[in-house]
């Protein structure tokens, strides 16, 4: 496990914790976004329309219905949920891999389960992370000081990352960041690695779980 960086700020922040941003990113060392219209999409089944937005060029193609957008690039695809919650995530590990199955034969070397929570401060017992002298904290910062944490760790296949910020953002909330990150060798080893998103999810929520004051 890779050591956390602990950062100590002023401010308060105090709660509940909201899926508010989720994505898969798929890398691979050569996509041919020309192939990707919203037709092609439609007829794999990746995207049921009706699109939003859509942008269609040899280098780049960027489509958009009202719950999914997918941008993809020669190197990276993104596929990003609009309007997130634990209900609806499923439909990214669903879109991802009937890309990936669509597109057998890409050298894909590289997937990313990305999840945002929003959540309050006082949900977030980061002394079970750093337990940190209170007494010197105080004294160096003074008794309004918070404190953030980078974590990774090993979960399930992946690599794992936690960001979990020191300032809060508007209304005492702090939007906490997870990555699981795994290299890949094809199709089949990508498939594999996507199919395991709801897994993942579960991971991050057993987390905030965890790190709540009575988790």
């Amino acid at each position: 496990m890779l050591p956390f960086s602990p950062i100590v700020a002023s401010g308060r922040s105090a709660g509940l914790a909201v899926l508010d941003q989720a994505s898969i990113i798929v890398l691979a060392r050569n996509y041919n976004p020309s192939i990707v219209s919203c037709d092609w999409l439609l007829a794999k089944g990746i995207l049921a329309g009706p699109f939003i937005n859509f942008v269609h060029t040899p280098a780049f193609s960027l489509v958009e219905e009202e719950s999914l957008a997918l941008i993809v690039d020669d190197t990276r695809l993104q596929l990003q949920l609009k309007q997130p919650s634990a209900e609806n995530v499923t439909r990214l590990e669903g879109a991802a891999l009937l890309f990936v199955q669509s597109l057998p034969e890409t050298p894909y070397v590289a997937i990313g389960l990305n999840f945002r929570f929003r959540v309050r401060g006082s949900s977030l017992d980061l002394e079970t992370i750093v337990t940190p002298k209170k007494a010197k904290l105080r004294r160096l910062f003074g008794a309004g000081y918070e404190i953030g944490a980078r974590v990774a760790f090993d979960q399930d296949g992946f690599r794992a990352t936690v960001l979990i910020p020191s300032e809060a953002t508007a209304n005492d909330f702090r939007h906490v960041h997870f990555n699981y990150h795994a290299d890949v060798a094809g199709a089949a080893e990508a498939s594999e690695k996507i199919s395991r998103h709801n897994s993942a999810f579960a991971n991050a929520q057993a987390v905030l779980t965890g790190l709540a004051p009575d988790g």
